[in-house]
């Protein structure tokens, strides 16, 4: 959503769970999860991870412009998952 906030809603129910605000008036613009971790990435370059218990449990300056993508794919070579971004700043980073 806009202005930093992540709202998580129940599918079976459509019901919303939580509000969290991620990033105060910083728009959030991508998201990835794998397993139970949810990844948000911001219009400031800020990637967050999420845990199930709705912490967050990481967050670092991954971009010098704004996030535009996100997704998680599987390295296959170590058996590795990857999270890869992209952003206005012509970078993409892994």
């Amino acid at each position: 959503c806009q202005y930093g906030h992540l709202k998580v809603f129940d599918l079976e129910t459509k019901t919303l769970v939580r509000t969290i605000i991620a990033q105060e008036g910083v728009d959030i613009l991508s998201l990835s999860m794998i397993d139970t971790d949810l990844y948000t990435c911001s219009a400031n370059g800020q990637i967050q991870r999420w845990s199930a218990s709705f912490d967050c449990t990481a967050s670092w300056k991954a971009h010098d412009g704004i996030v535009l993508s996100s997704l998680i794919t599987h390295c296959y070579k170590d058996d590795s998952w990857r999270l890869v971004t992209g952003a206005n700043d012509n970078c993409i980073k892994v």
